[in-house]
């Protein structure tokens, strides 16, 4: 009688830990965000309720000398390269938009050949947000923005108090339309945990050329869109 051999078990092999948490929201993978970004909400809410924020009504030459480059540039570009008419004018997103003193300077700038929208995380009560033709309230993973722009830009504001980075940063690129262009100023506490996520986000969309700047203002992350090309 022939006694059969035992089947030795096979281990399972284990995924590295990345791996296996891919498919899951932010907020599951880096659990220890989520409390960040509840305080951050309560503090933002608090500071937009009383509109004394120290960047409420920053220029826009400080806000663009801080993010080191120049919006009234690439919206210039934008505008030739558009060939503009009143029915196509080129979206402006300002992420934290305070008073809106910087898109009010854009206005000045460029007139009706330009729309602009600004995000706060709270209206503030008797502003007039001069310079703002839309007001988006709510938090960036939360808000409801229906557009598609051509630049998306933030100095102290949505991208740099959240604490979901890679989500937020998602939500960035899909408002983008292609060939629009970002500037982000990114949460500082974000780099151990969330850098990585966000240059493998940038990848899968296709932005092969971005840039982590290092300033004195913090990280700034620039990047463009790709545009579909015809065949």
């Amino acid at each position: 009688m022939v006694v059969p051999r035992r089947r030795k078990r096979q281990r399972k092999a284990k995924l590295p830990e990345e791996w296996r948490r891919i498919g899951r929201p932010e907020w599951e993978r880096h659990p220890k965000l989520l409390s960040g970004a509840r305080a951050a909400r309560k503090m933002i809410v608090e500071g937009d309720l009383k509109g004394d924020w120290h960047d409420f009504r920053t220029p826009l030459g400080k806000v663009e000398w801080e993010l080191g480059v120049s919006i009234s540039d690439i919206v210039r570009t934008k505008i030739r390269k558009g060939a503009y008419s009143t029915a196509k004018p080129v979206r402006v997103l300002d992420l934290g938009c305070g008073a809106g003193t910087a898109l009010q300077a854009l206005k000045d700038k460029f007139k009706e050949r330009i729309r602009t929208v600004g995000l706060v995380m709270e209206k503030t009560p008797g502003e007039k947000y001069a310079g703002v033709d839309r007001l988006v309230v709510g938090e960036i993973n939360e808000a409801r923005v229906r557009e598609r722009f051509d630049v998306i830009y933030c100095r102290t504001g949505a991208t740099t108090y959240t604490w979901l980075g890679a989500t937020a940063l998602e939500r960035v690129i899909r408002w983008l339309k292609p060939g629009g262009r970002a500037a982000l100023e990114i949460n500082p506490y974000l780099k151990k945990n969330v850098m990585p996520e966000m240059r493998s986000i940038l990848m899968v969309n296709g932005i092969r050329k971005y840039e982590f700047r290092e300033t004195d203002a913090g990280t700034i992350l620039l990047f463009e869109k790709p545009a579909k090309r015809l065949p």
